[in-house]
């Protein structure tokens, strides 16, 4: 590592900048010039180490969080080189799922009970079988909509009736997707 008599740890995210730096490396903080050890606050006998938080902090995300996002993208990469229909299915259930998983876990920091990487892999996985029931519902609405419209205009030899029979299908297939997901992720107090 560097020297610490020439590093500034930065007081909002706790990362070691090299002397001279006006701006963390790693959060674009300003960064001030250390104090003398006289005049440091850790010099002082039962001062409390400071704090790396900063009061306004933007959502960030831990270590086990990148990890498991890197692996869902992973997977989902694979599934799509190998068969691209079942990684859009996947990707229509995991992206949904991924964003519950995040927001609940913005709420739930905020109120001071982070998830540990248990709880995160759980949420996510009952929250892909909700958006994986979602999106079969859809397929199912979208198929059964989609078809008789289609044989109509088919019957009639009405070119804009095959465009509106995919629209209701869109239509109807979009409104079952977010009304199951409407219905099983009620935003609950915690």
């Amino acid at each position: 590592m560097s020297d610490p008599t020439s590093a500034i740890t930065c007081r909002d995210c706790g990362a070691e900048n090299p002397a001279g730096r006006t701006q963390c490396w790693l959060c674009n903080a300003p960064l001030k010039a250390p104090a003398p050890a006289d005049e440091s606050p850790l010099a002082k006998e039962g001062a409390a180490p400071p704090k790396f938080v900063r009061s306004g902090a933007a959502r960030t995300f831990g270590l086990d969080s990148l990890f498991l996002i890197i692996t869902l993208a992973a997977v989902l990469l694979g599934i799509l080189s190998q068969a691209p229909g079942w990684g859009a299915l996947f990707a229509a259930a995991a992206v949904p799922a991924v964003v519950r998983t995040v927001m609940l876990q913005g709420r739930l920091k905020q109120q001071g009970r982070p998830m540990d990487v248990a709880q995160k892999i759980v949420t996510f996985l009952g929250s892909f079988g909700v958006a994986a029931l979602a999106t079969v519902a859809a397929i199912i609405v979208f198929v059964a909509t989609c078809f008789p419209t289609g044989f109509l205009a088919f019957s009639a030899e009405s070119e804009p009736g095959f465009v509106m029979a995919w629209v209701f299908g869109f239509a109807a297939g979009g409104a079952a997707f977010f009304f199951i997901l409407r219905a099983f992720w009620r935003r609950r107090k915690i």
